[in-house]
Protein backbone atom coordinates (compact mmCIF):
# COMPACT_ATOMS: atom_id res chain seq x y z
CA UNK A 1 0.00 0.00 0.00
CA UNK A 2 1.37 3.42 -0.90
CA UNK A 3 1.52 6.45 1.38
CA UNK A 4 -1.75 8.32 1.24
CA UNK A 5 -3.82 5.19 0.46
CA UNK A 6 -6.63 4.33 2.82
CA UNK A 7 -5.71 1.76 5.41
CA UNK A 8 -7.58 0.15 8.30
CA UNK A 9 -4.51 0.97 10.38
CA UNK A 10 -4.61 4.51 11.82
CA UNK A 11 -0.91 4.68 12.61
CA UNK A 12 2.27 2.93 13.58
CA UNK A 13 4.32 3.54 16.69
CA UNK A 14 7.84 2.18 16.88
CA UNK A 15 9.25 2.29 20.41
CA UNK A 16 12.94 1.73 21.15
CA UNK A 17 13.35 0.17 17.74
CA UNK A 18 16.17 -2.13 16.74
CA UNK A 19 17.26 -1.76 13.13
CA UNK A 20 18.92 -5.17 12.92
CA UNK A 21 22.56 -5.88 12.25
CA UNK A 22 22.59 -6.86 8.58
CA UNK A 23 24.37 -3.63 7.56
CA UNK A 24 27.26 -4.23 9.95
CA UNK A 25 30.48 -5.79 8.73
CA UNK A 26 30.38 -9.58 9.08
CA UNK A 27 32.84 -9.65 12.01
CA UNK A 28 30.85 -7.04 13.99
CA UNK A 29 27.58 -8.83 13.26
CA UNK A 30 29.05 -12.15 14.43
CA UNK A 31 30.46 -10.54 17.56
CA UNK A 32 27.06 -9.09 18.52
CA UNK A 33 25.35 -12.39 17.80
CA UNK A 34 27.83 -14.40 19.86
CA UNK A 35 27.49 -11.98 22.79
CA UNK A 36 23.71 -12.52 22.75
CA UNK A 37 24.05 -16.28 22.39
CA UNK A 38 26.36 -16.40 25.45
CA UNK A 39 23.59 -14.89 27.55
CA UNK A 40 21.47 -17.49 29.19
CA UNK A 41 19.29 -18.51 32.09
CA UNK A 42 22.34 -19.44 34.13
CA UNK A 43 23.41 -15.79 34.42
CA UNK A 44 24.79 -15.02 37.85
CA UNK A 45 23.53 -12.13 39.97
CA UNK A 46 26.26 -9.78 38.70
CA UNK A 47 25.40 -10.52 35.06
CA UNK A 48 21.71 -10.08 35.78
CA UNK A 49 22.36 -6.74 37.48
CA UNK A 50 24.43 -5.63 34.46
CA UNK A 51 21.56 -6.54 32.12
CA UNK A 52 19.13 -4.57 34.26
CA UNK A 53 21.44 -1.54 34.22
CA UNK A 54 21.48 -1.68 30.41
CA UNK A 55 17.68 -1.87 30.26
CA UNK A 56 16.79 1.05 32.50
CA UNK A 57 17.87 4.65 32.89
CA UNK A 58 20.32 5.58 35.65
CA UNK A 59 17.58 7.03 37.85
CA UNK A 60 15.13 4.16 37.48
CA UNK A 61 13.01 3.48 40.55
CA UNK A 62 13.52 0.25 42.49
CA UNK A 63 10.12 -1.08 41.35
CA UNK A 64 11.18 -0.59 37.71
CA UNK A 65 14.39 -2.52 38.34
CA UNK A 66 12.35 -5.28 39.99
CA UNK A 67 10.05 -5.35 36.97
CA UNK A 68 13.11 -5.61 34.69
CA UNK A 69 14.35 -8.57 36.76
CA UNK A 70 10.93 -10.17 36.38
CA UNK A 71 10.96 -9.64 32.62
CA UNK A 72 14.43 -11.16 32.34
CA UNK A 73 13.40 -14.15 34.46
CA UNK A 74 10.61 -14.96 32.00
CA UNK A 75 12.77 -15.13 28.88
CA UNK A 76 12.31 -18.30 26.87
CA UNK A 77 15.94 -18.80 25.89
CA UNK A 78 15.44 -21.06 22.84
CA UNK A 79 13.12 -18.36 21.49
CA UNK A 80 15.54 -15.61 22.53
CA UNK A 81 18.38 -17.33 20.68
CA UNK A 82 16.24 -17.61 17.55
CA UNK A 83 15.31 -13.93 17.82
CA UNK A 84 19.02 -13.04 18.21
CA UNK A 85 19.84 -14.92 15.02
CA UNK A 86 17.01 -13.19 13.16
CA UNK A 87 18.12 -9.77 14.47
CA UNK A 88 21.63 -10.48 13.25
CA UNK A 89 20.36 -10.91 9.69
CA UNK A 90 17.67 -8.21 9.78
CA UNK A 91 17.66 -4.72 8.30
CA UNK A 92 14.60 -2.63 9.15
CA UNK A 93 15.47 -0.22 6.33
CA UNK A 94 14.22 -2.82 3.83
CA UNK A 95 10.73 -2.51 5.27
CA UNK A 96 10.44 1.20 6.03
CA UNK A 97 9.44 2.16 2.47
CA UNK A 98 6.40 -0.09 2.84
CA UNK A 99 5.02 1.91 5.77
CA UNK A 100 2.03 3.80 4.42
CA UNK A 101 0.39 5.16 7.57
CA UNK A 102 1.28 8.03 9.89
CA UNK A 103 4.09 6.92 12.17
CA UNK A 104 5.86 7.95 15.32
CA UNK A 105 9.17 6.76 16.73
CA UNK A 106 9.55 6.84 20.53
CA UNK A 107 12.76 6.27 22.49
CA UNK A 108 13.95 6.63 26.06
CA UNK A 109 16.59 9.36 26.24
CA UNK A 110 18.97 7.03 28.11
CA UNK A 111 18.30 3.89 26.06
CA UNK A 112 21.54 1.87 25.92
CA UNK A 113 20.08 -1.00 23.89
CA UNK A 114 18.59 0.88 20.93
CA UNK A 115 20.26 4.25 21.10
CA UNK A 116 18.32 7.48 20.55
CA UNK A 117 20.53 8.21 17.52
CA UNK A 118 19.39 4.93 15.96
CA UNK A 119 15.75 5.77 16.57
CA UNK A 120 16.22 9.27 15.16
CA UNK A 121 17.61 7.61 12.02
CA UNK A 122 14.52 5.39 11.78
CA UNK A 123 12.26 8.44 12.12
CA UNK A 124 14.24 10.25 9.43
CA UNK A 125 14.06 7.26 7.10
CA UNK A 126 10.30 7.15 7.63
CA UNK A 127 10.01 10.91 7.27
CA UNK A 128 8.05 10.98 10.52
CA UNK A 129 8.09 12.40 14.02
CA UNK A 130 10.48 11.35 16.77
CA UNK A 131 9.65 11.68 20.45
CA UNK A 132 12.37 11.20 23.03
CA UNK A 133 11.16 10.47 26.56
CA UNK A 134 13.47 12.02 29.17
CA UNK A 135 14.51 10.03 32.22
CA UNK A 136 14.05 6.61 30.67
CA UNK A 137 16.08 3.81 29.17
CA UNK A 138 15.02 0.86 27.01
CA UNK A 139 12.09 0.05 29.29
CA UNK A 140 10.60 3.48 28.64
CA UNK A 141 7.04 2.17 28.98
CA UNK A 142 7.83 0.96 32.54
CA UNK A 143 9.94 3.93 33.61
CA UNK A 144 7.76 6.71 32.24
CA UNK A 145 4.34 5.17 31.53
CA UNK A 146 2.48 8.48 31.83
CA UNK A 147 4.77 10.19 29.32
CA UNK A 148 4.53 7.25 26.91
CA UNK A 149 0.75 7.05 27.24
CA UNK A 150 0.36 10.79 26.69
CA UNK A 151 2.58 10.60 23.62
CA UNK A 152 0.57 7.71 22.20
CA UNK A 153 -2.78 9.37 22.90
CA UNK A 154 -1.61 12.66 21.39
CA UNK A 155 -0.36 10.86 18.29
CA UNK A 156 -3.62 9.05 17.69
CA UNK A 157 -5.71 12.14 18.42
CA UNK A 158 -3.79 14.23 15.90
CA UNK A 159 -5.14 14.78 12.40
CA UNK A 160 -1.86 13.91 10.65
Amino acid sequence: MRRGSRSPVKGLILADTSIGHARLPHQDRQSKLMARLREGPESDVRQLDEKIQRLVGPDAALEVKRAARGILSQINYPGYYQAAKMLSAADIHEFLPQVSVPSLVICGAQDKITLPETNIGVAMALGTAYQEIPGAGHLVYRERPDAVNQTVVSFFQSDD
